[in-house]
């Protein structure tokens, strides 16, 4: 009945865990299902019921609703096992010998266990490696198993070609190196203590957004022109909201992930100096261009100027996400897109940069020429897209000094695999967001440059002015200029998880 005697060691510890365990858990567990009460609140404001059969639920609602209460609901509830201690779960997939034998033919290669996909072959999704195609992932599938190992002399020769995404930190070679033991133990603490406070913080702020944002846009149609849908052109408090508390609430979440302080410099070049004065820069940018290092660039932008950027079309239908992308007025493309499309997108962001230096209420528009990520060391050729309005735009370089873990999102493991009864699932971008959150301070220096104003040489020729900005970025933040881009990051990536067969169109170069 659980009124046994107890020895006095475990009298001992009954008490301690009482006095220091049992209160936070029951404050974590009361603020996980307070907040799932209002999410599912919230998701069935003005929904009827079903009572069909004397039943009364909303197990049939349909739409983005539902998709929020699901997979809130099942994110939440592997929260609270955590909260219980349940940090991890052994799940066995089985089949009986006399079972197998007879549906071996009808047996799925692959299968979902809760919100996680786990392969039953040794395969290569588009999240094992990132920025893989589908043609190159099934190409993948038939690499022969000789060819699955890249030897240390092969990693070293590239990365010393691909340098602009290899990582230096700690952690090693995508996160995965031999960590020193003193490493091991501050990555314990902090995974039992600041990461599960800091997920909470997290996750209430992203609540808290959403919900700004689900409000003032009720009973308001977003703007759907040009295939696009946003509501980045609302007016009045609605848009004044918005924007204010996105920027206290995109401040407060660099707080959350270790940013306390933010060092921002202002600098003027000489060469701007000396043959321009103060009074000749424009009042406002077309746009602002920036180098591209981690996700964190997006919260510091939001922060700073409360922009629009160009995502992918799949971010306007996350949940949560998916409402905040369209307050911002996010331009969706379809990255890998070559068709017209794509092009129709370039004009709007062309439009969209034109309209925001003519028109001071107008968003801003946010653009990473590189089209990809880095290290942070390294500044990838400009595509000319961003230059094409031939509007003065605003040069922002953004550097994280780090001692043990690196900000950059540039490589990082995430390969998911089942070995024999025990299945391992480890997602990319899960596993970033974990160290970067065991970290207890985080870096970030910011250098401002004033709005740069194309001559008209480089208005004529866009790839003089993409050129022009980028060797002034690169010496105003120290950074060394790389002529490769994404199709050398997909086939570093592709030999660090092993595949080195890939089809020889990773190796061209984008338009």
């Amino acid at each position: 009945m659980g009124r046994g005697e107890l020895p006095l060691g475990e009298k001992f510890l009954l008490g301690i865990a009482l006095v220091t365990l049992v209160p936070v858990r029951v404050v974590l567990a009361t603020t996980l299902l307070v907040l799932y009460y209002l999410i599912c609140r919230i998701c069935t404001l003005f929904s009827a019921p079903n009572r069909e059969d004397g039943q009364e639920d909303y197990a049939h609602m349909g739409g983005w609703r539902r998709t929020v209460i699901v997979q809130c609901g099942r994110s939440l509830s592997r929260a609270m096992l955590f909260v219980f201690g349940f940090y991890w779960i052994k799940e066995t997939y089985r089949i009986p010998d006399s079972i197998a034998q007879v549906t071996k033919s009808l047996i799925p290669n692959d299968f979902y266990c809760g919100p996680f996909y786990f392969p039953l072959q040794p395969t290569v999704t588009n999240d094992d490696v990132p920025l893989l195609k589908n043609s190159e992932t099934h190409h993948s599938h038939n690499s022969s198993s000789s060819n699955s190992n890249v030897s240390g002399d092969n990693l070293d020769e590239l990365e010393k070609k691909f340098a602009a995404y290899v990582r230096h930190d700690v952690y090693g070679r995508m996160g995965r190196g031999e960590l020193p033991l003193g490493e091991k133990f501050l990555l314990g603490i902090a995974l039992v203590t600041l990461v599960p406070v800091r997920v909470v913080l997290a996750t209430t702020l992203l609540v808290l957004y959403y919900l700004i944002c689900r409000i003032c846009t009720l009973f308001s149609a977003p703007n759907r022109e040009d295939g696009q849908e946003d509501y980045a052109h609302m007016g009045g408090w609605r848009r004044t909201v918005i924007v204010q508390c996105g920027r206290s609430l995109s401040r407060a979440m660099l707080f959350v992930f270790g940013f306390y302080w933010i060092k921002e410099t202002y600098r003027i070049p000489d060469s701007i100096a000396q043959g321009k004065e103060e009074s000749e820069e424009p009042e406002r940018p077309g746009a602002i261009i920036s180098n591209h290092v981690s996700y964190i660039d997006i919260l510091y932008h939001m922060h700073s100027s409360f922009p629009s950027f160009v995502a992918k079309r799949s971010v306007g239908k996350l949940p949560l996400v998916g409402i905040i992308s369209k307050c911002l007025g996010c331009v969706y493309v379809q990255r890998e897109s070559k068709s017209s499309d794509f092009k129709g997108v370039s004009g709007v962001v062309i439009e969209r940069v034109r309209e925001a230096y003519q028109n001071k209420s107008a968003p801003m528009m946010m653009l990473f020429p590189e089209g990809t990520t880095t290290n942070g060391d390294y500044l990838l050729p400009f595509k000319t897209g961003a230059f094409l309005s031939t509007v003065p735009v605003r040069p922002v370089i953004l550097r994280y000094p780090y001692r043990r873990f690196s900000p950059a999102w540039d490589s990082i493991s995430g390969k998911a695999q089942l070995q024999m009864e025990t299945t391992f699932c480890h997602s990319r971008q899960v596993r970033h967001v974990i160290y970067l959150l065991c970290q207890f301070v985080n870096h970030l220096e910011v250098v401002r440059l004033p709005i740069y104003c194309p001559s008209q040489q480089e208005k004529d020729d866009p790839k003089l002015y993409a050129s022009n900005v980028r060797r002034l970025m690169a010496s105003e933040g120290n950074l060394i200029m790389s002529d490769i881009g994404l199709p050398e990051k997909r086939v570093y990536h592709a030999a660090l998880n092993g595949n080195n067969s890939l089809p020889s169109v990773l190796h061209q170069k984008d338009d």
